[in-house]
């Protein structure tokens, strides 16, 4: 276990900004980015982002001019006073960064090979973790989790959806129960690698809330009438032809034949928030299930769910994702 807290105090040095070729932003990052240039979305996107996939995650990135940020001048960042939130934060993004394992994932993603050597991280103790900075955590984690629903089910952007990604990541930014919940999931998680104690039931409770309130802050945004389906049991089951999901609950709406879901997963178990809507109404549920069958249930972000309330059932397929 780590024997020490410490406080990485940033020398300016700007070798973080020619670490590799893509820095990841969020539609937030990039609106606030073209209001401090004083150009456009649709130009901010075109001059500097790329929309692609890159360390498992699709989405946009500032383009690097060969392995440089394009807003590092001269070892400065002239953006610094509206720069992306990754840069904010760097380089703990969970509040729970071990020093030794921070260097070595800085080596192995430096560019040359040479790693960060003017990096403060340098000059901090081994085997010792970072101070957290909690607030900053959890307001990233929530524009970053906006983004990746989004592109979960969509593989192109306008300015349009960098609009509405925004207006929904500054919804969720401001409610509370989504806020308290991720400052709650990230303290498991620290305590975890602080001393070890690992509450995995815990964390999946937290984990569930967190989903459901994504999805209820997006309807609500939407600004669609908000209905809780209380689930009475779940169970792996066939829907149609195909693997999937049955939830017993009190009562459904009419005429759906489409959803959306968020996901995770801890091992077997499967962690899941659903929204069905009908005539500008949705109606949510959030459960967990335990199989060994998760990926045969959750196929090409697809789920197949049937909602049984003992007299009638309802047969959708959910798309994994927002918008």
């Amino acid at each position: 276990m780590p024997s020490e807290t410490c406080e990485f105090i940033c020398k300016g040095c700007g070798d973080c900004c020619r670490k590799h070729g893509l820095y990841p932003i969020t539609s937030s990052d990039l609106s606030m980015l073209a209001r401090g240039l004083g150009i456009t979305v649709d130009e901010a996107m075109r001059d500097y982002c790329i929309l692609t996939i890159h360390d498992d995650r699709r989405g946009l990135f500032l383009k690097g001019l060969a392995g440089e940020c394009p807003f590092l001048k001269n070892d400065r960042c002239i953006v610094h006073a509206f720069k992306p939130a990754v840069c904010s934060i760097f380089p703990d993004t969970d509040g729970f960064v071990i020093t030794d394992r921070l260097i070595a994932c800085l080596k192995e993603t430096a560019m040359h090979g040479k790693g960060l050597s003017r990096c403060a991280v340098w000059d901090l103790p081994p085997d010792s973790i970072l101070a957290p900075n909690l607030e900053e955590t959890i307001r990233f984690r929530i524009k970053e989790d906006t983004d990746r629903q989004y592109f979960a089910r969509h593989s192109e952007i306008d300015p349009d959806r960098v609009e509405f990604l925004v207006h929904l990541a500054e919804n969720r930014l401001t409610d509370l129960p989504l806020y308290v919940l991720t400052g709650k999931k990230y303290g498991l998680i620290r305590r975890f690698h602080v001393s070890g104690i690992q509450d995995i039931p815990q964390v999946i409770q937290v984990e569930r809330d967190i989903l459901y309130r994504y999805l209820a802050t997006y309807v609500e945004t939407c600004m669609m009438d908000k209905t809780t389906l209380a689930s009475k049991g779940i169970r792996a089951t066939f829907v149609g032809a195909e693997p999937g999901i049955m939830v017993l609950c009190d009562g459904f709406p009419n005429g759906v034949d489409d959803g959306r879901f968020l996901w995770k997963r801890y091992g077997e178990t499967g962690i899941f928030a659903v929204s069905v809507e009908s005539d500008q109404a949705a109606y949510l549920t959030a459960f967990t299930i335990e199989t060994p069958f998760l990926d045969d249930i959750v196929r090409y972000g697809k789920l197949q769910l049937m909602m049984n309330d003992g007299k009638r059932k309802l047969i959708t397929c959910c798309r994994e994702g927002i918008l």
